[in-house]
């Protein structure tokens, strides 16, 4: 663990399912592993293929940063990014977020009054 602008930084180095409750950094670095931002201004990071981050709380951020990493915004007021070519963001829920930073990224809005926002 280390410490990112003033954060706490979490790497997951194992296909495993974690969840953080504070304000921190955590991080999805292998296959399988997924990682759930619970708090206003947590961040999860899904830096691999077949990893998953979840942003579950208002304020929350979840980022896709590779091709086929999946970002899920799951509640009203979180936000999902897709920040490579062939990275997913999904806005899961009414008033949820999801936004393209790359060409060639995936958004989806996969409910009624969720946003998807395209790269500009």
């Amino acid at each position: 663990m280390g410490k990112l602008s003033g954060k706490l930084l979490i790497e997951i180095d194992v296909p495993i399912e974690v969840e953080v409750t504070f304000e921190a950094q955590i991080n999805a670095n292998v296959k399988g592993a997924i990682v759930h931002a619970n708090a206003d201004g947590a961040i999860a990071n899904a830096n691999v293929k077949d990893a998953i981050a979840h942003a579950d709380a208002k304020g929350a951020i979840a980022n896709a940063k590779r091709r086929g990493a999946i970002a899920h915004a799951n509640v009203e007021g979180a936000e999902a990014y897709a920040d490579a070519e062939g990275a997913i963001a999904n806005a899961d829920a009414d008033g949820a977020e999801a936004y393209a930073n790359a060409p060639g990224a995936e958004i989806h809005a996969t409910v009624p009054g969720a946003l998807a926002i395209p790269l500009s």
